[in-house]
């Protein structure tokens, strides 16, 4: 797969029942490096949600995401206070991407 050099991947996390653990998130991130960087350094932001109502577990699961990625140049933990600010930066950057393609 050709990748661009100024690649920037958003993967957003939400609560969900394998939560503390951060397998899942390290398993993807592991696979684009090995299949689709290629080898190449690009950045990586993790937008991490907001919840509704405290949850011990997520919690957990970003504290952890931060201190594995804690010295890592490529890779970036953001955490949104509010429930589902993430889906809507990202539509907000597709529709505007969308818009300027189109002209």
């Amino acid at each position: 797969m050709q990748t661009k050099e100024n690649l920037t991947v958003i993967v957003t996390t939400s609560p969900v029942p394998s939560n503390p653990s951060i397998k899942m998130i390290t398993t993807v991130i592991k696979s684009l490096e090995d299949n689709v960087f290629n080898g190449k350094k690009y950045k990586i932001i993790i937008a991490c949600d907001g919840c509704e109502n405290k949850n011990d577990k997520y919690e957990q699961f970003v504290k952890s995401l931060k201190d594995f990625y804690l010295k890592s140049s490529d890779v970036i933990v953001t955490v949104n206070s509010k429930k589902g600010i993430c889906l809507e930066i990202l539509e907000m950057h597709l529709i505007m991407l969308i818009q300027n393609l189109s002209c």
